[in-house]
């Protein structure tokens, strides 16, 4: 008998949390975004591939990219990356502030990243990235990002990757 009691409360309780938890993950990943807001976009998992002396290669690769909202339209936030880094292959080339810019769309939930970085010799890299809101989480919103990163070597890498967007300050 009280197993059964257990069990009912459990099942109750299961339902009640289901009942304000679904609904968050449920509802769209919207940008809500005022002038000022910050935002943090970081890599869960990826890599980058590209064709080096006629050879596939396939290494991992991540992005850190700080973003400041500076406009915000009816569909569209416009945002400047403040600071950041991509990694490929354990290279870290770090993002440079004076000419790295972005805007997201809110019909379309995508995002598009451009800029300047240099790598640990001060050699000038160029990247553009794409990302695409696929889930709301706990910390943030689940997105999907691929794009294009020249190296100083001139080799194109094309990036594939899993990332998370998450409000760090702001209304």
């Amino acid at each position: 008998m009280t197993v059964k009691k257990v069990f009912v409360g459990l099942g109750l309780l299961t339902l009640v949390l289901a009942a304000g938890v679904v609904p968050l993950l449920a509802m769209p990943p919207t940008l809500d975004a005022s002038v000022g807001d910050v935002y943090l976009v970081m890599t869960i998992k990826g890599y980058a591939k590209a064709m080096i002396n006629g050879e596939p290669v396939r290494v991992r690769a991540s992005v850190q990219l700080t973003a400041l909202v500076t406009e915000v339209h009816e569909d569209l936030v416009a945002f400047r990356i403040t600071e950041g880094s991509i990694v490929i292959n354990g290279t870290r080339y770090i993002i440079e502030e004076d000419w790295e810019r972005g805007i997201y769309n809110k019909r379309t939930k995508s995002a598009t990243y451009e800029g300047w970085g240099v790598d640990p010799q001060g050699r000038r890299v160029y990247f553009i990235l794409h990302s695409v809101d696929k889930r709301r989480s706990w910390s943030g919103v689940i997105m999907r990002m691929t794009g294009g990163f020249k190296d100083p070597n001139g080799v194109n890498w094309e990036l594939e990757l899993k990332t998370l967007r998450s409000k760090l300050s702001g209304s």
